[in-house]
């Protein structure tokens, strides 16, 4: 998934979240609301001002903007994805992996 696409999701996660519409995004920011749905679907991405915007209209700072993490989360099996991850790693990894592991339970 292209960069621009994850940041869109994003601002719409964000925005759904915060019970806004589009056009009531674009009116806090003061944008188009075509360009709130070009930016949520990853077609095009946004000016420092408008990072601003955003920031302030879902009160965050600019770079929690940028914290994909959460959402990825709510989007992937944990278990299976972590399986996959430890499948494609060398031996001497998934070594450091399971120790790692059973010093968690």
């Amino acid at each position: 998934m292209s960069g621009k696409k994850i940041f869109g999701n994003r601002i719409k996660t964000l925005r759904t979240e915060s019970g806004l519409t589009q056009d009531d995004l674009s009116e806090i920011v003061n944008v188009q609301p075509n360009h709130i749905s070009r930016i949520e679907n990853g077609h095009s991405f946004c000016s420092y001002e408008v990072l601003e915007g955003f920031a302030k209209a879902f009160d965050l700072q600019i770079k929690d903007l940028f914290d994909f993490e959460q959402d990825f989360l709510k989007d992937i099996d944990i278990e299976n994805e972590t399986i996959k991850m430890i499948r494609n790693q060398p031996r001497k990894n998934k070594r450091l992996f399971y120790r790692i592991i059973r010093l968690l339970k």
